[in-house]
């Protein structure tokens, strides 16, 4: 035995059709711009991390090629998010990265300076890593 649609039962079909549709290309749109948004939440991390790896080498750079034999490892100081040399400001590093241990060496021939900046958000690898030769 077939059943027949009337008007009503091809307008209810087309209702749920189209619901379907709606509901279909709502979720689509909600989850490309979910997608979008943690893509730009990453991208704004990655800058401020590789601005604040700038920064620092920048400036630690300028310290050392000024001062040569007299840098001091014992200057650099980290608390918290803030590095100082000698009670110079050097960056205030970003709200998503945490500094790690500072390793630092100063002999008469090299200064080696190395600051991990860890970032939970990104598997990207943003250390300062410094190594300069007297000449």
């Amino acid at each position: 035995m077939a059943v027949k649609l009337n008007n009503r039962g091809y307008v209810l079909v087309e209702i749920i059709l189209a619901s379907v549709i709606a509901f279909a290309i709502a979720y689509y749109m909600f989850d490309l711009t979910i997608k979008l948004k943690n893509k730009n939440d990453d991208l704004l991390v990655e800058t401020l991390a590789m601005t604040d790896q700038a920064i620092i080498e920048n400036k630690l750079m300028q310290h050392i090629l000024e001062e040569k034999e007299d840098f001091d490892c014992n200057n650099i100081l980290i608390t918290g998010n803030l590095i100082t040399y000698n009670d110079t400001h050097i960056d205030i590093v970003n709200k998503y990265t945490t500094i790690g241990e500072l390793e630092c060496s100063d002999s008469s021939d090299f200064i080696n300076v190395y600051l991990p900046l860890n970032i939970e958000q990104i598997d990207k690898d943003f250390d300062v890593d410094i190594y300069y030769v007297f000449d």
